[in-house]
């Protein structure tokens, strides 16, 4: 997802859900396909076996856009599927997956109350992976 010009600031956030059954049963229970899923056993592209079983929804924005708008997007996208979300638990954790990759390393990020309000209302989690990158690093 690196669309951005290096040394920029670059946000992005998907919904994850893992476990140990089928990603299967999540796009049939979610009546929604994944952006990425894969089966825990199964081989993972850079060797070794995946230690359990994910499956990713992007927001379908670029990483260019704020990470504010990455979470509204999923939010929003989802609060039709609440029932079918919170009917996972507690075979699965879903989370929204909020990555950054920044420039500087004078950053922070504000949850709003509604989001907040509304992942939890979903049986969601917020799961932040920020990084500080340097003028030869890309993410």
């Amino acid at each position: 997802m690196n669309s951005a010009a290096p040394n920029t600031d670059r946000e992005y956030a998907y919904l994850s859900i893992t476990g140990y059954g089928d990603h299967k049963e999540i796009s049939q229970a979610l009546e929604l396909e994944p952006s990425r899923a894969w089966n825990i056993g199964e081989d993972r592209p850079r060797g070794g076996k995946y230690t359990c079983t994910k499956w990713r929804l992007d927001s379908g924005l670029k990483d260019t856009e704020s990470m504010d708008k990455h979470i509204d997007a999923l939010l929003v996208g989802l609060e039709s599927r609440r029932e079918a979300l919170r009917k996972l638990y507690p075979d699965w954790t879903a989370s929204i997956q909020c990555v950054g990759y920044y420039p500087s390393s004078q950053h922070g990020h504000h949850l709003s109350k509604e989001n907040i309000q509304t992942a939890a209302h979903l049986g969601l989690e917020f799961d932040f992976d920020l990084y500080f990158v340097g003028e030869d690093e890309h993410g």
